[in-house]
């Protein structure tokens, strides 16, 4: 299972320029490989997993932060019985903007 949930709500602020969102992996979840135009920052709030980006794996734990440049194929997954917990920030005022590829 993967949730996503928004964390700051979009507004009409003309000078917004990310988006920042929370996720959730169940034990065993991900969200698959995929990418988007737009550079990305996770930051590990609970839990331990793994994150892979251009085929580079990298171990998280509560704590880490990757940055994801823009074009970059990524995925994230829960390797422990804890829920994973991740916060996410999109360089782009709204998520509405992020064009996802999956692999």
């Amino acid at each position: 299972m993967c949730r996503l949930d928004q964390t700051v709500q979009p507004g009409d602020d003309a000078n917004r320029l990310h988006d920042s969102r929370r996720g959730e992996l169940a034990k065993g979840g991900f969200l698959a490989p995929h990418r988007h135009p737009q550079a990305e920052i996770y930051y590990v709030l609970a839990g331990k997993g793994a994150v892979t980006v251009d085929g580079e794996t990298h171990a998280v734990v509560v704590g880490s932060a990757l940055f994801i440049p823009g074009g970059s194929e990524h995925a994230i997954r829960n390797d422990a019985d804890e829920l994973l917990r991740f916060f996410y920030v999109f360089a782009v005022d709204h998520m509405e903007n992020v064009e996802y590829t999956f692999s």
